[in-house]
Order: structure tokens, then sequence, then C-alpha cells
């Protein structure tokens, strides 16, 4: 009972500072109970795994039989496999251990145990080391400046005005960090504070303590040093995740200190004592219980899918999941990076100089200059209901908006394309006139003379020709070989204007006046053919461009329309998370907590009826940011649980970068590109969504599909 179900003393600070400003008790001083972290499969395999450990080395020390120093060697030594902070601890702990018993009382014990610890650790632990090596920062105090000033937290002041303190008085800061420390062990330990008084008397005489005792007062001061010393880039406040085992282990000494004090006592009074050390430690889990929904839902259409891809998705095919809700949208995709940018960039260099910024009287450095904000959260006081109620307001107004902006653009359009369309009938009748123009003129242009012939007239009607015009013009037509008939071809804009063979005619004798103006009327005749079939070819020409400028505007429709379409799948979702709100009222303290940037750790914090109804309640959203794909399905993800994959060290603002372009703009290009680079297979969607690509153009192809969900598997090039 005081291992699991006590909590901290965080509700004693509205007590004192007013219940207005606090509206979650259970990590006021940054560390959440047992109670609220065993819905973490991680976490909760850790504990099991530590208190396993624990058993075996007390059995070891207390015995001789070797098989428990196996035993702490497996337990202990597949710890980083779950969580990697109580495996270090318990490897440095046990170390310490070793020494101490070593020097003082040759009592090699720990360190065998240490021995047989240290390979399997190794083994388990180096692999995630090469991914993260790096991730962690020498930054003092950090965290327990963001336990003083963020809203979430003990908001005592603003992260400007610790900054400033900083720059002006840094040892005031290093005693107000030293007081803080103190309140961070004690406000998390609650009622277990009473496991220090024995850890204190092994502390003063460390020859004479159980070395049981003295190994835990070792792991749970490198529990407690490790938070306050260091954080970890991308996540500062990870490194808080340290203390839950100092939390687990000092209440088994506290529960032993306590039953020394009241084992003694008759029932009545020892009945008393116990209820009073449960209504001390017991608000905070209470109102975590009540407050927070310690349900992940999630719909039975997608655990179907996903078994579903168990069964057929191959070892090494990799599986690209929807991103939740809040990475599709902009205004989530802006705050998420700059929470990343802001973990990046935490140094204590960087923390002096903005506080030397603000010394001076500058503006704080932005994000754009490398320097973080203090606080987990940005400066701003805890949202009151009806304020939240307003701003949903304004955003369902500002939606409205853009959704009648965005139909005007669909109305224009449509316009646009009609009277294109107008446009192209017009030229396609100018053409066929053209067309019909072209062939009386043809028929006019063959009944005249050839020019051979008109040559020869010409030469009969000659000076020189006079004598024997007859024998000249025989002779002529003898000796020059006939002429065979020809076929003219016009091509005007594709379309083929054959004219009539133009046949034969015998010569005719005439004067030159009229053999000239029977030339000069078949020249007119062949120009007004000639600047007819110009216009025709050009009339051809500017049908090609109408297609082609009606093709865009078919383009740019379809755009709008899809624009249109997302503008009201999102007012469909403010609407609906509007409705959520004001149903859920009286909880609307909550929505504010900072423990949502935590959840994608813990799994259980950050689902207030707000976030609840952006993540579950519509079904055009996904499950929240979890391995739950990997988890159910067994199978290799492209993104799931960011925070565990920026900790590993995986590319992870790229990833989603990537995977916002897929789901939202990419086209059957870039789609197959995408796929093809990353060597993903399957890609599941809910039926409410929808990809901005024709599917079929990539191709995907659907191989699983209920009410809810769908899954498209990719076929390569090769074949699957």
């Amino acid at each position: 009972a005081m291992t699991l179900f006590c909590s901290n003393f965080g509700y004693l600070l509205p007590l004192f500072f007013g219940s207005e400003k606090y509206f979650l008790w259970d990590a006021i001083f940054w560390v959440q109970p047992p109670l609220t972290n065993i819905f973490n499969p991680g976490v909760s395999s850790s504990f099991a795994l530590v208190m396993a450990g624990l058993w075996a080395l007390t059995r070891w020390l207390r015995g001789k039989d070797w098989n428990f120093v196996i035993l702490v060697a497996l337990f202990w030594g597949v710890l980083p496999g779950f969580k990697v902070y109580p495996g270090l601890l318990m490897l440095l702990g046990l170390l310490g251990l070793g020494i101490v018993r070593a020097v003082w009382h040759r009592d090699y014990k720990p360190a065998a145990a240490w021995a047989a610890l240290l390979p399997v650790f190794l083994l388990v632990f180096l692999p995630s080391l090469q991914q993260g090596a790096g991730l962690v920062k020498f930054l003092p105090g950090f965290n327990l400046g963001s336990m003083l000033v963020a809203p979430d937290r003990m908001a005592l002041m603003t992260s400007e005005a610790l900054k400033l303190m900083f720059a002006e008085r840094p040892g005031l800061v290093a005693l107000l960090m030293a007081g803080l420390a103190l309140v961070f062990l004690i406000g998390n330990l609650g009622v277990r504070v009473l496991g220090l008084i024995p850890m204190i008397r092994a502390l003063c005489k460390p020859r004479e303590a159980d070395p049981l005792l003295l190994f835990m007062v070792l792991v749970v001061g490198g529990a407690w040093a490790a938070p306050l010393l260091f954080v970890q880039q991308g996540v500062q406040w990870n490194t808080i995740q340290f203390f839950y085992y100092a939390v687990l282990l000092t209440a088994l000494p506290a529960a032993d200190q306590f039953w020394s004090w009241i084992r003694r006592l008759t029932p009545p009074w020892k009945y008393g004592w116990v209820v009073l050390l449960f209504a001390l430690g017991l608000p905070a889990a209470v109102q975590a219980w009540v407050v927070i929904n310690f349900r992940e839902e999630v719909p039975p259409t997608a655990t179907e899918a996903f078994r579903w891809l168990r069964q057929h998705a191959g070892p090494e095919e990799m599986i690209l999941r929807p991103l939740p809700q809040a990475l599709m949208t902009d205004d989530g995709y802006e705050q998420w990076l700059r929470n990343q940018t802001r973990g990046e960039m935490t140094s204590l260099k960087v923390w002096r100089a903005e506080a030397e910024a603000l010394a001076s009287g500058q503006d704080a450095v932005g994000p754009s200059d490398e320097a973080p904000d203090l606080a987990v959260e940005p400066e701003t006081p805890a949202e009151t209901p009806e304020a939240t109620l307003s701003r949903l307001q304004g955003e369902v107004e500002l939606a409205n908006k853009t959704e009648a902006r965005a139909r005007r653009k669909v109305k224009q359009l449509t316009q646009d394309r009609a009277r294109v369309r107008r446009e192209a009938g017009s030229i396609r009748e100018a053409k066929k006139i053209a067309l019909e123009q072209i062939k009386p003129l043809e028929r006019e242009l063959t009944s005249l003379e050839q020019p051979e012939e008109i040559l020869e007239a010409l030469h009969e009607a000659s000076p020189e020709s006079a004598v024997a015009p007859e024998a000249e013009t025989g002779a002529a037509s003898a000796g020059e070989p006939e002429i065979p008939e020809a076929e003219t071809v016009i091509e005007a804009g594709g379309d083929t204007v054959a004219s009539a063979a133009e046949p034969r005619v015998e010569a005719r004798s005439g004067s030159p006046a009229a053999i000239a103006d029977t030339e000069a009327e078949r020249l007119v005749k062949r120009r007004a053919l000639a600047e007819a079939v110009q216009k025709a070819e050009q009339l051809a020409k500017d049908e090609r461009q109408t297609k082609a400028q009606l093709n865009a505007l078919k383009v740019k429709l379809e755009q709008a329309r899809q624009t249109e379409q997302k503008h009201w799948e999102e007012l469909q979702r403010r609407e609906q998370m509007l409705k959520k709100f004001l149903a859920t009222q009286p909880e609307a303290g909550k929505h504010e907590s900072a423990a949502a940037e935590e959840s994608g750790e813990t799994g259980v914090e950050g689902n207030g009826a707000l976030a609840q109804a952006t993540e579950t309640g519509n079904q055009t959203t996904t499950w929240p940011d979890s391995a739950l794909v990997a988890g159910v399905a067994l199978k290799n993800t492209y993104l799931e649980d960011t925070v565990s994959a920026q900790i590993m060290g995986y590319p992870v603002k790229a990833r989603v970068r990537a995977a916002r372009t897929f789901f939202r703009e990419a086209n059957v290009v870039e789609a197959r590109d995408f796929l093809e680079k990353e060597s993903i297979t399957y890609v599941i969607l809910y039926k409410t969504q929808a990809l901005p690509f024709e599917a079929a153009g990539v191709p995907l192809k659907i191989v699983f599909e209920n009410e809810k969900v769908l899954i498209y598997k990719y076929i390569f090039p090769g074949g699957w």
C-alpha cells in the first residue's frame, strides 16, 4: 500500500496559494506517483523487474546460493530494454555497494553480483547507447527552475523573473535551487518521507548499515541527483524519470519505519495511525484517478486492422500509420516544432545568455537565436472555462469565414471554367467556318490554268514566236514530259484539307492581257487559300491553348474543392470539439495541463476531455502518439511514439515532415517516391480520411477493410 497507492504532497500547495491556479496535484513537483505511472507498460514492467531483482539480491546477500546471482543479472540486466533509467541506477548502485563492502568488510558478494550483471546489461544497453549518444546534457537546476515557474507545476514566479534573478544575483538563485531540491525530494515522496529516517541513519554509520539499506540509499541518492543536474536533449524533463525509482524504493524503508512505530500500539490506536497515514497520502492519487481518464480509447476496428497486419505483414515490411491530429494541423505542427527546437538548444550557456539579455533590457533570446523558454509551457496564466469557450467559438467563426472564402473561390473557378468552355466552342465554330471557306477557293483554283500552260501561252504571244507559232508550240509540247496530276494536302491544326487533283487542261491561245488577267486571278485565289489555311492553323493553335487552359482550370478547381473539403472537415472537428468541451465544462481547468506534453512518454497523461475529443471522439483523427501499431501488430513502423523515437536518435522531424506531405499534399509521383525511398509496404487510413492523390496511380491496393479502417498495400514495380 505504501509503495503503490500513496501519492505526493502536491495537494498542499492549493491550501497555501489558492486552488484556482492548481488544477492537477499529482505532478506539481514534477514526478507522478506510481499509481499513475503503472499505466505505462515500460514503467510498470521496470517496477516489477526492480522489485524482483531486489528480492534476488536480498536472498544472495543473506545466503550463498549462486542461483540468486543469476536472477539478479537477468532481472536487472534486461531493464534497459524497458526503461534505461532504472538499469543505470541498479548497475551504479550495485557497483558502489560492492566497493564499500569489499573495502570495509571484505565482503565480495555485491561485487560478484555486479560482475554477473554487467555483461547482460551491456548486451541490452549498448545498441540503444549507440543510437542515443549525446542526448543527456549537464544543466543543473533547469528542471527545478521549470518546476518553480511552469503554469502546470508550482507556478510561484515567472520565467522572466527567475532569469533576471539568475543574471543579477546568481548566488541567490543557487540558494533557491538548493531549497527547491529539498522541496522536490520531500514533495514527491509524500508520506514515504518516513523512509528517509533509516536512510539518514545508514548514512551516518555506513559501516554498520545493512547492505541492502545502503544499496537503496545509493540508488535513491543517484535518482534524486540525476534530474537536478542533467536534462535530456529534445525532451528536457525526461530525466525526471530517474526519480520514479527513488519513490518506489523509499517506500520500503518507509513502511518498515512506520510499522516499527505502530506495532506495539493497541488496535484502535494502530488503526487510527493507519487511517491518518493514508489520509495524508491519498488525496493526489484520488484526484488523479477521478480526473484523469486512464483508458486509451482505441476503436475495435483499429485493433482488428492491427491484428490483420500481425498475420499478413512480413518481418521486414514497413507500416505507415496516420499522424496524430495534433501533427496534421498547421498550428499543432508549428507548436510541436517549437518544442523540438526548444529541447535541442537547451544548455547552460544559452540559459545564461538569455538571462543576460533580459537583464540588459533586451528581449529574451528567441528560438532563432537558439535560446529556450525556461518554462515547460508558455508563460500565460491558466485559461478559464469562459476564455476557453470564447477562444473555441472564435476558432469556429474563423473556420466558417475560411470555408466561405473557399466556396467563393470554387464558384469563381467554376465560372472561369464555363467561360473557357464557351471560348473553346467559339473557336471550334470559327475553325469549322474557315475550313468550309477553303473548299470553294480550292475548287476555283483548280479551274484556272496551270503555270506551265500560262508560260506556253505567253511564249506563243511573244514577237519571237510570231513566225511559226503553231510549230513552236507543238515542238515545245512534244519536247517536255507530261506533268502528272498533283494533289494538294494542307495541314491545319491537325485537320487535313485535301484539294482535288489539278487536271491537265489543254493550252489555249489568247492575248497577253487575258493571260495576265488569268494569272492575276489565280494568284489572288492562291493567296486567299493560303490565308484561309493560315487562319485555320491559327484557330487550331488557339484551340490547343484553350484546351490546355481548360485543363489547368480543371486542376485548380479540383484543388479548390479539396481545400474546401479540408476546411469543412476542420470546421466539423472544431464544432465537435466545442460540443465536447461544453459537455465537460466543469473539468475545463485541466485542459491546459502541460502533462499533455508528457503523454508520449507515460501514455496516460494529457487525456482531458478536450484532448479526447480531438484524438478519439472524432473518427477523422487517429489514436494518440503511441507505439500502438508496433505493439499490437508486432511489425516495423515508420513513425510511432515520437518522443521515444527522438530519444533513440531517429530523425523524427524529417519523418514527421515527410509523413505530413504524404497525407496532406503529395501527388502520385511524390507518393511513389516516398514509399520507395522509405521501403514502406502498408499504409493505414481511416475511411473518413482521404489521400491527396489517386491511390490507383501509385499504385496502392486495398488489402483490408472494415467499417472504419482501410489498409493499402504498395505494389512495388517488381511485384510484391
